[in-house]
């Protein structure tokens, strides 16, 4: 499991967020043609959303076999433990 604080997850994440942020913000403001107050839209906002959710879905489908097999492993690994212990 995570060695980290919950304070660490924050500063980490905070730390990518704004390693990449500002340069995401100015290729959209780019991409939708300036001023993000006057241009945004609530279509903008769907599609967005539908595109994040295909990203989730996606890796769900990689990764949620894989963290199954990480816990079948780790139960055999603790019953392997137990095992040398007698």
């Amino acid at each position: 499991m995570s060695t980290r604080t919950p304070d660490q997850i924050r500063d980490e994440s905070m730390a990518r967020f704004n390693q990449v942020a500002p340069v995401k913000y100015d290729v959209g403001q780019k991409e939708h043609g300036g001023n993000l107050d006057e241009n945004v839209n609530f279509t903008d906002i769907e599609y967005e959303a539908v595109d994040f959710w295909h990203y989730v879905q996606s890796l769900k489908h990689k990764y949620e076999p894989l963290l199954e097999e990480n816990k079948t492993l780790r139960r055999r690994v603790a019953a392997l433990e137990e095992m040398i212990k007698r």
